[in-house]
């Protein structure tokens, strides 16, 4: 898992893999996430005006939100390892009429940008696929600018999350191996209390604040929709479900729906799961 040493977990991942879904299914994404951006927005203190960085935006959230808050005289840099998902996140831009961004393929762990450059950084359930962390927190620091803040969201624990835990169970029920993908354990890597909040602290933010909190994503669709979309964009349990032949996956597939059915009302599935938010000053 993502430490002071590099992760080859996360050098085999590829995240170019989630393209496709991430156009397919832009619109339900957005609504899932807002709730999170809304937080993460809270954390980071962002104001009309604010030059910000967001790192790991991925096709595109939050960086579309945040870009609303900033407004015409703010403006969002949102990077991301994988240029393909950033020219999603760029369509989505210009069919919301938001002008105020930028895209750039940023690694967190080499920054391009000079010290001193924007008032809040950002980072949306990115941080945990660092390769070395302490190298991406620390350029977080040299980016900002003098009481600059950092605002990020991690996964909590895997067992409180309705859609992981309902998802790896049933998986692993047909799958051949005895040992999951380990894979599937890199997104949760920062949900034990304090350990994001130490990581800043040893990087060097000063008045550094971690909380966990339990945060709705309201899909809107049916439990048999909820499903395709985390089966289409399932990059960490790909492996898995490839490993299966079609009719156990099919199998799989009802089994998942069947125990999904009971957050859905007829309009949204909405699942409520646990997530680190930590903050941070330079």
């Amino acid at each position: 898992m993502p430490n002071s040493e590099t992760s080859n977990v996360e050098a085999h991942l590829d995240w170019d893999d989630g393209v496709e879904a991430a156009r397919k299914w832009k619109v339900q994404t957005a609504v899932s996430g807002r709730p999170t951006n809304e937080a993460l927005i809270e954390l980071a203190r962002i104001s009309p005006g604010m030059k910000v960085v967001d790192l790991a935006s991925g096709s595109g959230h939050p960086a579309l939100d945040i870009a609303r808050v900033v407004g015409p005289t703010g403006h969002v840099t949102a990077t991301d390892l994988s240029s393909k998902l950033l020219a999603v996140a760029e369509e989505k831009s210009k069919e919301q009429g938001l002008s105020n961004l930028s895209f750039q393929e940023v690694d967190m762990e080499n920054q391009p940008f000079p010290d001193e450059t924007f008032d809040i950084v950002t980072c949306r359930l990115g941080i945990m696929y660092a390769r070395n962390v302490h190298k991406a927190l620390s350029e977080m620091l040299r980016v900002l600018k003098p009481d600059g803040r950092v605002a990020l969201v991690a996964w909590g624990p895997d067992k409180d999350d309705p859609r992981k835990s309902t998802v790896f169970n049933v998986l692993m029920k047909y799958s051949k191996s005895s040992s999951p993908d380990p894979a599937i354990a890199l997104p949760s890597s920062f949900s034990e209390p304090g350990k994001l909040s130490k990581a800043l602290i040893q990087a060097g933010f000063k008045q550094v604040h971690e909380e966990t909190r339990n945060i709705e994503f309201p899909f809107p669709g049916s439990p048999d929709q909820a499903w395709e979309m985390v089966h289409d964009g399932a990059i960490f349990f790909r492996k898995t479900i490839g490993s299966l032949l079609p009719e156990e996956r099919r199998k799989a597939g009802v089994e998942i729906s069947k125990a999904w059915s009971q957050y859905y009302d007829g309009h949204y599935t909405t699942f409520t799961a646990p997530v680190v938010l930590a903050s941070g000053v330079r």
